[in-house]
């Protein structure tokens, strides 16, 4: 499980929150990290999974699986490292992006790890696929015990958050604001 994260200079630098902050906490369980684009979301994710040098205090035991929009993507890249990516990708050429997304999170295999970083799983879905994912996610939490760090845009991912990381002032109630706005129909 990872505890909290303390940014190095460069991913410090990449975030663009009006208060700039280093250190990041997170529950053991269920995360959402949130902000308009280009806030930071996806660096503070990438810092998770990769940086060596953000001081990140985590437990010995942690294994992390980091789901970026290029991995959640297999027409993104022609490489492949396993026949299941390759028939991933073939599945892809025929696929809409949100059924390639729902199939990579909906075809992993636990490998041991236990904290999942997700980038905007939101990506392609509609509001029932959204919906749905979330609580896939938060059935992942419940019977594996799998810590889940998910960067989004959607306020759906919100529900029944354990913390929520907001990369500017008061969005969790601006991203809920909006989102009930564009259910009003005139």
């Amino acid at each position: 499980m990872i505890r909290k994260i303390t940014l190095c200079e460069k991913h410090k630098s990449r975030t663009k929150r009006k208060f700039k902050q280093a250190e990041y906490r997170f529950d053991s369980r269920y995360n959402v990290v949130i902000g308009p684009n280009q806030s930071g979301k996806s660096t503070l994710l990438e810092a998770l999974a990769t940086c060596e040098y953000c001081d990140i205090e985590k437990d010995s035991q942690t294994k992390i699986k980091f789901f970026s929009t290029e991995t959640l993507n297999p027409l993104g890249t022609r490489r492949f490292s396993s026949y299941s990516q390759m028939i991933m990708h073939s599945r892809a050429l025929f696929s809409s992006h949100g059924e390639i997304v729902r199939e990579v999170l909906g075809s992993q295999r636990y490998d041991g790890e236990n904290c999942f970083i997700i980038d905007t799983p939101e990506t392609g879905q509609d509001i029932e696929q959204c919906y749905s994912l979330h609580k896939g996610l938060k059935k992942i939490v419940e019977k594996h015990k799998i810590q889940i760090i998910v960067a989004t845009h959607h306020p759906v991912f919100l529900r029944n958050a354990n913390k929520i990381i907001e990369f500017e002032k008061n969005y969790k109630n601006k991203l809920i604001s909006l989102f009930q706005e564009s259910l009003r129909i005139e």
